[in-house]
């Protein structure tokens, strides 16, 4: 499987981008200081979260580069996380100091996302999937996911 170069470029400059973000959320005292404690304490734990993510990233990236249809979808996955997580710092945490990381973060892992996706060679992913993967029981957990989440934030 190819993927466009420029994704996983894309991808390792939003990686660096992250750790500097995640390592100052967690060193600096001021990152989260217009938060309330708890939110200063999730904006720390996420920072800690990201740092994971970004490793699981790079090396999905590195098996992406040499061909893993698994590694792809890991890959994708954690970008995926990536746009969903700096679209809440972007937009739902107080500005900061690192907003611009954040913003860059962000435009970086959904634009790797989008050169990934309109990319003509994913027709060959489709059919290796459909033949290792058991539907209902993934549909199932994501359903009871998504209920919990609903019941959380009613």
């Amino acid at each position: 499987m190819s993927i466009p170069k420029m994704a996983l470029w894309l991808s390792l400059i939003a990686a660096i981008l992250v750790v500097i973000a995640s390592a100052a959320g967690i060193v600096s005292t001021d990152t989260y200081v217009r938060e309330t404690s708890s939110g200063a304490i999730q904006g720390m734990s996420q920072d800690i979260v990201n740092l994971v993510a970004v490793t699981i990233l790079l090396i999905s990236a590195y098996f992406v580069n040499r061909g893993s249809i698994k590694a792809f979808l890991v890959w994708s996955g954690v970008l995926i996380y990536l746009v969903y997580t700096y679209t809440i710092y972007a937009f739902a945490v107080h500005y900061n100091r690192l907003f611009l990381l954040y913003v860059a973060i962000l435009g970086l892992s959904l634009y790797a996302l989008v050169v990934t996706v309109v990319t003509p060679h994913l027709d060959r992913l489709a059919p290796i999937v459909a033949l290792t993967t058991k539907a209902r029981p993934v549909s199932v957990f994501f359903g009871v996911v998504a209920l919990l989440f609903y019941g959380q934030w009613l």
